[in-house]
């Protein structure tokens, strides 16, 4: 597939409202590097007639990895070759780590270490026993909201004067606190938030909130850095 796109990934992750965050910040720093990006769906799927997304969690995303890694019927190349991608970029938010079983044992990690719980997962239910340089990981912790969190001060929320400033990856109910913040509730679910990529990349509170304090926000989240410094480095000539 010859065309002029600088970098190219195919994405599986979570949800479309994650999608959103992942193709709309590497647009971004696209845009920066005078460079030209595409983030390609592979899942969840979206549905041609209705336009609306397939319900994806954690557990769909270790089957996908099941059924594409090293023991699975299918493989990671093949769509790697037909897009003409540079790589594969899979999400797992980390808040899931204390229902993820490895080797038979439970996570009892602290937040710090939620994020190589998951990554060992991942390469577990892939069959990895080392890293592929065309196989990427996005592992927020607590999970990605966590980076729309980080863009306001920790001041404005109750209870948290014993959260440093500096890092927002320490908060466990970052769905709760943006809700106090006016965010949208899931009718379904009132206790979390309302996800849907049109309203993560349209609304002005999302995408565009999140670019607009990005610095701060990566001030104040490892991982939004380290996926940051990623996409930076690869739009290098």
């Amino acid at each position: 597939m010859a065309d002029d796109v600088d970098l190219r990934c195919l994405v599986v992750c979570e949800g479309s409202s994650d999608f959103a965050f992942i193709s709309g910040l590497g647009a971004h720093i696209a845009e920066i590097s005078k460079k030209t990006f595409e983030a390609k769906l592979l899942e969840p799927k979206v549905d041609a007639t209705s336009g609306e997304y397939s319900k994806f969690g954690w557990s769909n995303i270790e089957s996908w990895c099941q059924q594409h890694g090293l023991y699975g019927k299918k493989a990671i190349d093949p769509y790697l070759v037909f897009c003409d991608a540079d790589f594969l970029l899979i999400h797992l938010d980390t808040d899931v780590a204390q229902e993820i079983m490895i080797g038979g044992q439970e996570f009892e990690g602290s937040y710090k270490s939620r994020r190589d719980w998951c990554k060992k997962a991942i390469n577990s239910w892939l069959g990895f026993t080392r890293m592929r340089p065309d196989v990427k990981y996005l592992l927020p912790t607590f999970q990605i909201e966590t980076w729309l969190l980080a863009t306001y001060d920790q001041s404005r929320f109750p209870n948290d004067t014993e959260i440093e400033n500096s890092d927002y990856e320490r908060y466990e109910q970052v769905e709760a606190m943006l809700i106090e913040k006016g965010y949208v509730k899931d009718n379904a679910k009132p206790e979390r938030m309302y996800k849907e990529f049109t309203m993560y990349n349209e609304n002005p509170l999302y995408l565009t909130r999140l670019l607009k304090f990005e610095n701060t926000a990566r001030e104040r989240c490892r991982e939004l850095d380290r996926f940051l410094n990623f996409y930076e480095s690869s739009f290098v000539d």
